[in-house]
């Protein structure tokens, strides 16, 4: 898990999230209210559109945003956030504690974590 995440509110604007999500390691960022509660999702796809549809600079995340956000409980195992992950067809998750942000998952995350832990090893080549 990725922490700490940047996070964006329901007043962020266009400009702001392009600026964000061009600039970031991440294509997606938590919409999150006053309590870190996560309100929902903006993704790099729904700011390419809606820059494509020439949307007006104070567009916001509330317009955005995909609700309600699909999360991770910090406690669920990998094997839990792969299936959830490829269920919904998403590639990252807001993690969350007690329904407050903590971090992102991603499914490269989640691979690398089978990589090293659990995927057989190869014999040594000596």
């Amino acid at each position: 898990m990725a922490a700490p995440v940047p996070r964006i509110t329901v007043e962020t604007e266009l400009v702001a999230l392009a600026d964000a999500l061009g600039r970031g390691s991440w294509s997606g960022l938590p919409v999150v209210g006053p309590d870190d509660g996560v309100l929902g999702f903006v993704s790099a796809t729904d700011v390419m559109i809606a820059l494509v549809e020439q949307r007006p600079a104070g567009t916001t995340a509330a317009e955005l945003m995909s609700s309600p956000a699909e999360v991770i409980d910090e406690f669920t195992g990998a094997d839990e956030v792969m299936a959830f992950l490829r269920r919904r067809r998403i590639h990252h998750a807001p993690v969350v504690r007690a329904g407050r942000l903590v971090g992102m998952i991603s499914a490269r995350e989640v691979l690398r974590y089978f990589v090293e832990h659990v995927a057989p090893r190869p014999p040594d080549a000596g």
